[in-house]
């Protein structure tokens, strides 16, 4: 399938002098690989000791002519050293030891049920992290969009966190729209962007949407300004 983003360049008052997007297309990889098991490695992150279920498999390459059964490889060398890795329907749980903070791995072993000597080897990286705290210094800023009269009526998408300052892991950031505009229609799309659709009674006014970004309990706005040209 597709992907896209979208990016801005604004000067230094923060008006926004051009913006663009990327279309990235997403295919299978064609490279033709000998019936098997490949074992690919996982990486997973716990908050605050949180316990973790680990579909280890989603990534693996199986050949469809194969049963693949889930086994652990009990040897030392190879279970979690801060925690502890349990088998649950062909998935893994782990559970990090209280109070520790840092980076544990384990490796399992992919097998085929009629065949256990056809295995790989995969090998899992938690890092356990305290609660994630709420970075008070975030700051959302105002925007400034210029629209040509020619594209009243059709969607724009506005980048509008493209110059907030948003430390930090973004998925840990949520938005939503507190103030709608007067001269056409406005929907946030997640922390990508935001989509407005002017009418034509934008012509010769200055339309406006504020938007609010949250981490945590921690709320802050900030406003974004159309005009036409």
């Amino acid at each position: 399938g597709q992907d896209f983003f979208r990016f801005a360049v604004y000067n230094q008052s923060n008006k926004l002098l051009a913006e663009d997007t990327v279309v990235i297309t997403i295919s299978e990889d064609p490279s033709v690989l000998p019936c098997g098991l490949y074992a690919r490695s996982d990486y997973a992150r716990s908050y605050d000791g949180e316990n973790l279920i680990l579909d280890v498999l989603e990534n693996d390459l199986i050949c469809d002519s194969i049963q693949a059964v889930l086994h652990i490889n009990y040897s030392l060398e190879a279970l979690p050293i801060h925690g502890i890795a349990q088998l649950m329907d062909n998935k893994i749980k782990y559970f990090p030891k209280a109070g520790y903070v840092g980076v544990d791995s384990f490796i399992y072993k992919l097998a085929a049920a009629t065949d256990t000597s056809r295995c790989s080897y995969g090998k899992v990286r938690v890092l356990i992290q305290p609660e994630e705290p709420v970075d008070p210094n975030f700051v959302p800023f105002n925007d400034t969009y210029m629209i040509s009269r020619d594209s009243l009526g059709i969607n724009h998408y506005l980048s509008v966190f493209a110059n907030d300052y948003l430390p930090g892991n973004r998925s840990a950031y949520s938005s939503s729209l507190i103030g709608l505009p007067h001269y056409g229609e406005a929907t946030g799309y997640s922390m990508s962007s935001i989509i407005y659709k002017p009418t034509t009674a934008l012509i010769g006014k200055t339309d406006s949407i504020t938007y609010q970004v949250c981490k945590g309990s921690n709320c802050k706005t900030a406003k974004v300004y159309i005009n036409t040209n």
